[in-house]
């Protein structure tokens, strides 16, 4: 399974990484949607995991890739931000607490 993580913080990339490491055959990562798209492009992951303030990446990964599997992971739980990650196109939001459903989610789409 590939996996592209995008996020303006390497700590949050790395914890990604530390997580789904077992499930997860290669693994790019990202700083900002302009990357994400061009990575996107050429690497077609099976999975693409947003930080929620790089959540504009989802409509541009969305308009590229209608059928990309988008997961938003957010610090806290905000009925607004919910609804502009699902508006936006992604598949999924989850908390960042609850990273370890990641493993469920991606299983199950595998």
């Amino acid at each position: 399974m590939q996996l592209l993580v995008v996020g303006s913080n390497p700590l949050m990339r790395r914890l990604v990484w530390d997580v789904v490491a077992g499930v997860v055959a290669h693994l790019r990562a990202c700083g900002n949607a302009a990357e994400a798209v061009a990575i996107h492009a050429g690497y077609h992951p099976d999975f693409v995991l947003i930080d929620a303030d790089g959540i504009q990446a989802v409509p541009q990964i969305r308009q590229v890739y209608p059928a990309a599997r988008i997961i938003v992971l957010a610090d806290y739980d905000d009925a607004d931000l919910r609804a502009q990650a699902l508006e936006a196109g992604a598949s999924h939001y989850v908390l960042k607490e609850d990273m370890f459903s990641l493993l469920g989610l991606m299983n199950a789409r595998a």
